[in-house]
């Protein structure tokens, strides 16, 4: 091994590297010239989102002769991913700090070197948490504020919801144009309460990532915004 073996080269970027990291989670449309996530992608953390899309953005030159830029500056990387700029700037920092991520005058990317690492990361990071077992021995108090909590947190339309919403997208419930109404029906079929601001948010977010696409139709004599699977 010579001090050449140490000598970090972004143009020797391996295809099956980015591959690896990317494979589940976005799609290239080179017509487009876009990036667009899976539903798999969608339901990625903050961290893994961003780590995915730079991975992918150094990609292209293995997808297209003639690959286009992405400019990978914080608020374009925002509009790119849905993130809003106080959530997405402490990822960047966290993941430059653990060398994930590289800043060239305030354009991110992927540190090639640390392909591994990033893979790695985005793995640990994308199975599910383990749930703490419940105690053997629960007072009713405390049983009876627990459901309190559960009750409130699906009413708020929190993380209950993204989680239900991802569930439709992943089987196939936006194949056919589905409005928020029935978004919202199909929820409450399932036992699921939600208001229509928490489901509006979801799957703007959701066409803003090209995973769902929208249309106007007429429904009950007006407009209405429809919602389908991103083609």
């Amino acid at each position: 091994m010579s001090l050449k073996d140490l000598i970090a080269d972004a143009s020797k970027l391996d295809e099956g590297a980015i591959e690896s990291v990317i494979a589940p989670f976005v799609k290239y449309d080179p017509s487009a010239e876009r990036i667009i996530f899976t539903p798999s992608g969608v339901a990625l953390s903050h961290e893994n989102k961003v780590l995915v899309y730079l991975t992918a953005v150094a990609g292209w030159p293995f997808v297209s002769d003639t690959p286009p830029e992405h400019p990978t500056k914080p608020a374009d990387l925002g509009s790119a991913l849905g993130i809003p700029g106080g959530s997405l700037r402490p990822v960047l920092k966290k993941l430059k700090d653990l060398h994930l991520l590289a800043n060239d005058a305030g354009h991110y990317s992927i540190q090639s070197a640390n392909l591994t690492h990033i893979e790695a990361y985005v793995k640990g990071e994308s199975k599910p948490s383990k749930r703490r077992p419940p105690a053997k021995h629960t007072s009713r108090s405390n049983a009876n504020s627990d459901k309190t909590k559960v009750r409130s947190k699906k009413q708020r339309g929190g993380g209950s919801a993204s989680d239900a919403f991802e569930d439709l997208v992943g089987h196939g419930f936006f194949k056919s144009p589905r409005t928020l109404a029935n978004l919202k029906n199909k929820l409450e079929d399932r036992g699921l309460i939600f208001p229509q601001s928490a489901l509006s948010g979801l799957v703007l977010k959701a066409v803003r990532q090209n995973v769902l696409k929208r249309e106007k139709i007429e429904s009950d004599g007006r407009k209405v915004w429809a919602y389908s699977d991103h083609e």
